[in-house]
């Protein structure tokens, strides 16, 4: 049977209605949240534009837009982890198809779409049959179920984490991030470009900080050894889900195992705060395998998206 027609409404929701369906979703996604839409502004000078998926039945879903112009002639559409569902049986082939149509091929126009699909066959065939292109490969990282956390710890990873809290390490959550951020971004900015790995600018992270702080939507979180400040992370909330997004550990945080005691600590937090699902941030088995075998012993379930499309 045909799936029934779509609309998509772009730019009439408030801020309120944006957070509620976001706040619906199940398990959404950093790049499709409210506070992404805040930053990118500020952040990369993309505009944004915000969809309500309806069909019959009412809302379906939703898909935030960011829109980058060029001489009032060209732009760069992109559509990252989205669009996100209300409902377990969404209209994927008529949304894609009216993304399609909001935004045909043209020579002054690309377009990155990452839609948020597994990766697969099936999800390859939904695209090109919208006429989406295929144009990259896939994104893939960890997705840890919260409230289930402690008993899914790889027993190495527990072992670390144990250890780690034998030492006299102390941990600082800030949720407002004007004491910790600049140290944290200083060094985590120093330590990219000296490794030469991608990550979120120190622009975005700021930006994105301002834009969560007033609903205590981000965390920083810092461990010290005595008067020193020895590892650093950044976590963002957006619905039931939050995302790691950098990170800074010393040799000492190291030597001590800080970094297991941060993560630990922030997945507390949000669980305590109602969030159900901590996305790591990604993986790279070839590039970065260390970091890679650090992260899947918090025993969370692996993902790989289908790629970018254009």
């Amino acid at each position: 049977m045909p799936e029934p027609p779509v609309e998509i409404v772009w730019n009439e929701a408030t801020v309120d209605d944006w957070r509620r369906l976001i706040g619906s979703v199940e398990g959404g996604t950093l790049p499709q949240s409210w506070a992404y839409a805040q930053a990118m502004p500020a952040a990369e000078g993309q505009i944004p534009h915000f969809g309500v998926i309806r069909n019959r039945d009412g809302e379906v879903g939703c898909v935030l837009a960011l829109e980058r112009r060029a001489m009032s002639v060209f732009s760069r559409i992109s559509i990252h982890r989205g669009p996100l569902w209300l409902r377990p049986d969404p209209p994927l082939a008529a949304t894609l198809a009216a993304l399609r149509r909001r935004w045909p091929r043209r020579p002054w126009r690309r377009i990155s779409f990452i839609p948020e699909l597994p990766a697969g066959a099936d999800s390859h065939r939904a695209l090109t049959e919208a006429g989406f292109h295929r144009a990259g490969e896939g994104y893939r990282s960890i997705l840890v179920d919260l409230p289930h956390a402690r008993e899914r710890l790889r027993a190495t990873w527990r072992h670390e984490l144990q250890r780690a809290e034998r030492h006299d390490v102390s941990v600082e959550v800030d949720r407002h991030g004007k004491a910790t951020l600049p140290w944290l971004l200083q060094r985590y900015e120093i330590d990219r470009k000296l490794r030469g790995y991608r990550g979120p600018s120190n622009r975005l992270a700021l930006q994105l900080v301002l834009a969560a702080r007033a609903a205590s939507d981000a965390l920083v979180v810092i461990a010290s050894h005595g008067a020193e400040r020895i590892a650093g992370i950044l976590v963002i909330r957006h619905g039931d889900t939050a995302t790691y997004l950098v990170g800074w550990t010393g040799g000492e945080g190291r030597r001590l195992g800080a970094t297991h005691l941060l993560l630990w600590r922030a997945m507390k937090t949000l669980a305590g705060d109602g969030v159900r699902r901590f996305d790591l941030g990604g993986i790279n088995p070839e590039a970065a395998p260390g970091l890679t075998l650090f992260k899947r012993g918090l025993g969370g379930r692996e993902y790989e998206l289908i790629g970018t499309y254009t």
